[in-house]
């Protein structure tokens, strides 16, 4: 019982492959969404340029 994994082999085959789909489409999930989060505060951050160079007082 000194094994680092002790749920390994309890559960069984078909378990243990759901359970490893469930977490890379979690982990691919995470990562999207952490990719669409950057492309939002960027959109963002490029709007904000835009406004203050076209709002901003012509010297």
């Amino acid at each position: 019982m000194d094994s680092t994994e002790p749920c390994q082999g309890s559960l069984p085959n078909p378990v243990s492959r759901y359970s490893g789909c469930f977490f890379l489409s979690w982990f691919s999930l995470s990562f999207a969404l952490d990719l669409f989060i950057t492309f939002i505060y960027f959109i963002i951050y490029l709007l904000s340029c835009w406004l203050m160079l076209c709002c901003s007082p012509v010297v």
